[in-house]
């Protein structure tokens, strides 16, 4: 497990992390730190095959790739999840989050991902899931005033996609989305595409 505090950190470099975690069935937190990623493929937190992971404040900034990267593994029985408390996901190329099998040339498709944004967590960006096991769940929950802008996209993902929404949270569509099921007590606002007349 790792545990980091009031800290800053960034990288700038292709394929470059700035917290990299993979193997660790144990909780971990990520406090009040600021994340900077810059450069091709460079991401702010990268989560492989762990237990759960906290992270509050922030934020989780990058700047050509996914600010956040999922990545697990079926065959351990357990879930991935990730827990935002009041913490801020950028990136200026459009993707928040990208969730993926661990390694799915080797059979080690993903597992079960479990999301949850609350305390005034606001997600920018668009939630990318691509997966071609069937038997995978991914639940993202938005809750205590929490905000997701962007698009879900699930399109090459086989398993099965929850977005639940309270009534105190929102999620701003930008784009076309793709869910295999949606509870919503909150708001849902459409944006105007940006070829509109």
């Amino acid at each position: 497990p790792y545990s980091i505090t009031d800290s800053d950190i960034s990288v700038n470099g292709i394929s470059s992390y700035g917290v990299y975690a993979i193997s660790t069935s144990t909780a971990s937190e990520l406090t009040n730190t600021n994340v900077s990623a810059e450069g091709e493929g460079a991401v702010a937190l990268r989560l492989v095959d762990t237990g759960k992971t906290t992270v509050t404040g922030g934020p989780l900034y990058s700047k050509d790739s996914a600010a956040i990267i999922l990545q697990d593994r079926s065959d351990t029985g357990d879930s991935l999840d990730l827990a935002l408390n009041g913490a801020r996901v950028i990136s200026d190329s459009n993707l928040a989050l990208r969730v993926l099998d661990y390694n799915s040339s080797s059979g080690l498709v993903l597992g079960d991902v479990n999301i949850d944004a609350a305390h005034g967590t606001e997600v920018t960006g668009d939630v990318l899931v691509e997966s071609s096991s069937a038997d995978s769940n991914l639940f993202f929950n938005l809750t205590d005033s929490s905000t997701l802008t962007g698009a879900f996209n699930t399109e090459n993902y086989a398993g099965t996609s929850t977005l639940n929404v309270d009534a105190t949270s929102q999620w701003n569509v930008t784009s076309s989305s793709t869910l295999t099921t949606l509870n919503n007590a909150g708001t849902i606002s459409f944006a105007t595409p940006a070829d509109a007349s």
